[in-house]
């Protein structure tokens, strides 16, 4: 799929009714979670796809149906669905790659405001598929070390960060000290 990826995706972007075309394709093939064709795109190849997709089928445009009625799926709704598809999938695979490919979009579509709580709940996922148990040496090395902090968020993060720094920083206006006295 990856070669054929690279000779379609070009062309996708730089005909765009094509482009359509080959996206309300995808969606009617049922190309969502667990499809060859999500499995074999890397992260920022999904995020690639995700932004185009939301450039050519907008959140903003999305239909809004009444839920008492029946009514019929169209090309394009079935394209959104794809879209947001591709969102999802990028949103649980759980890798630093995907976080990031979703960081671009919300950088790149700033007017779709809720992207925001998507990329959220990609960095816990990431968290929870990266997080490992530490081995028992590691917490009995920590134990004995006063200075190993436990780091559970990112505001406890910063403040180690912050708290490092302010060391060094205090190392670094000693070791001035000490040279200025020297000098003298």
């Amino acid at each position: 799929t990856d070669s054929a990826w690279d000779v379609i995706w070009p062309i996708a972007l730089q005909y765009p009714a094509f482009g359509d075309s080959f996206a309300m394709a995808l969606s009617v093939n049922r190309a969502g979670p667990g499809s060859s064709l999500l499995e074999s795109l890397d992260e920022a190849q999904l995020g690639d796809l995700f932004i185009w997709l939301s450039m050519r089928f907008p959140h903003r445009a999305d239909p809004r149906y009444d839920t008492v009625r029946v009514h019929s799926v169209s090309p394009s709704d079935e394209a959104r669905h794809f879209r947001d598809n591709v969102m999802g999938y990028l949103r649980d695979m759980g890798t630093f790659e995907a976080v990031r490919a979703l960081e671009v979009a919300v950088e790149t579509l700033d007017e779709v405001d809720w992207l925001d709580i998507v990329l959220a709940q990609a960095k816990i996922t990431t968290r929870r598929k990266t997080w490992r148990l530490p081995e028992p040496g590691e917490l009995i090395a920590m134990a004995r070390n006063r200075r190993a902090m436990l780091v559970r968020t990112e505001s406890e993060l910063l403040y180690v960060l912050h708290d490092a720094l302010n060391r060094v920083e205090d190392g670094l206006q000693k070791d001035g000290d000490v040279q200025r006295s020297e000098e003298h």
